[in-house]
Parts: structure tokens; sequence; C-alpha cells
């Protein structure tokens, strides 16, 4: 019979590498991380709390940040590479997260630019004439012109659902949040009281890179910032707000279904 802490983490780390929404994990996360509604307990932090949170082993910090972070009903995350390194890579992203989709902005080497736009069955994009030709999944130079600037749908189901792949792994943050079950210990580091949010952190190594996260110590102990370093991307900063005050999102109006875009002659 595996232990709580053991079924705990397989159930995190199933859930993140399927790329599932992000805030849309949140009712199958709850019995693995603290929630707000949640008694006090030996491993849930509450906003009373947090004077002493800072003081946690840095464990108990990663695994309740995450909880409250997961718990949330929206986010926005902005991220931007200071380093990409691949030809075609994404030099920045903003991602609006709710329960009932989610929705981003990309931009990318060469001057590619897409919106999009993520619901459970349906993805929606609207990319120039630069992301067409580069960096869509696979590029469409030959269609570039007549897709670009204007809303097209991809459904689950579309024998061209890989266009949509980057979109759904992007606004998941299965990859910023991997690290929730951390493959070595962690390691805390200093509390930091500069600007609005005072915030420890905490740092994952594994195969040459470094996860950092910096938690909220005042208020809900949410994820705020986390940085990568020497990952194949490239470096990386992403910066966490507007928890729980963001709209829902719904379909762009006015799409068009990419299938008989791309069969076309």
């Amino acid at each position: 019979m595996p232990r709580p802490q053991e079924r705990d983490h397989h159930q995190w780390r199933t859930l993140l590498r399927n790329g599932l929404f992000l805030l849309g994990l949140s009712g199958l996360l709850l019995s693995a991380c603290s929630s707000s509604s949640a008694p006090p307990t030996s491993t849930t932090t509450t906003t009373a709390a947090l004077s002493g949170f800072a003081g946690q082993p840095a464990a108990t910090i990663l695994s309740d940040a995450c909880g409250a972070t997961l718990d949330t009903t929206s986010l926005v995350a902005s991220t931007v590479y200071a380093t990409p390194l691949k030809a075609v890579g994404v030099i920045s992203m903003r991602w609006t997260t709710t329960k009932s989709g989610n929705s981003g902005a990309v931009l990318y080497l060469g001057k590619g630019a897409l919106r999009s736009v993520v619901t459970p069955l349906t993805t929606y994009l609207r990319g120039n004439v630069a992301y067409w030709t580069t960096n869509a999944t696979p590029p469409q130079p030959t269609k570039a012109t007549s897709l670009a600037g204007k809303w097209v749908s991809i459904a689950t189901t579309s024998p061209n659902s890989g266009i949509a792949a980057p979109s759904l792994s992007q606004s998941s943050l299965q990859g910023l949040l991997a690290n929730c079950v951390p493959p070595v210990p962690p390691v805390k580091g200093s509390v930091s009281r500069g600007g609005t949010t005072p915030t420890i952190s905490v740092s994952v190594s594994s195969a040459g890179q470094v996860q950092t996260f910096f938690v909220a110590t005042s208020g809900p102990p949410y994820i705020v910032k986390t940085t990568i370093t020497g990952a194949p991307t490239g470096n990386q900063v992403t910066l966490l707000s507007g928890f729980n005050s963001q709209p829902a999102i719904g379909a762009p109006a006015g799409s068009t279904p990419i299938d008989p875009l791309l069969a076309a002659g």
C-alpha cells in the first residue's frame, strides 16, 4: 500500500505530464494540495498562519505554494525567454488561464506573432504571416497569406490537431509547474522583502536545469514568480498575477474551421 505522499506525487506527475488545463486540475488536486477552505492542519498553510511560513521546510513551502496556486479560479502568467536557443523559439508569451478556457499571446523569433484561445474541445488561432510561414507546427508557407489575420478553429478531432499542440502545452503551464513534484529535494533560499510582495525562494536542480519558485509570504502562498536556467528552450522568467480576478474566456467570434482552408487548392 503506497504512502499518501507517494500517491499524491504520482497523481501530480501524471496530471502535469498529460498537459491538462492548469486551473481545470484544481478539483482533482485538492486532495494533494492545501485548500483555502480546508481547516488548518500540520500540512495546510492558511493566511493567518503565514507569519511563520518562511520558516517551514522547503518541501512544505513548495507543496503548499503549488496547492494554493492550482486552487485559484484564474491567473495571468507572463513569460520572457532571456536567451531562446531555437531559431524559431518563443521570445515571450502571456497567458490568462481560467476554468472555462485559456487565452494567450505568443511572440517568436523571426517576428511571428500568435493569439490563441484554448477551450476543452477546440483551439482557436490567429497568427500573422510570419507565424504561419515559420512558427506553425507544421509550417504552412503556401497557406500563410490566406490564414494570416483571421481566427481559425481546430477541433480536438481534427486531422490538423497537431497545429494546436503548442498552444495546448503552453496554456496548461505543465512545464512551468512540473517541479511541483520535484525529482530531488528542493532547497530553500532567502526571503526577499523588495517590491510589493515579500517572498521566500525554493529551488529545484535536476539534469542541468535550475528552477526557482518565489512564493508569497503575505496572504495566500501563491507562486508569484519562477525562473528557469539551463533549459533546452533557454533561460526564462515567469511572473504570475491576477489570481482569482480574470473573466471567463469563450470562443472568439467569426472563426473558420482550419481543415477546409488547408484542403483548398
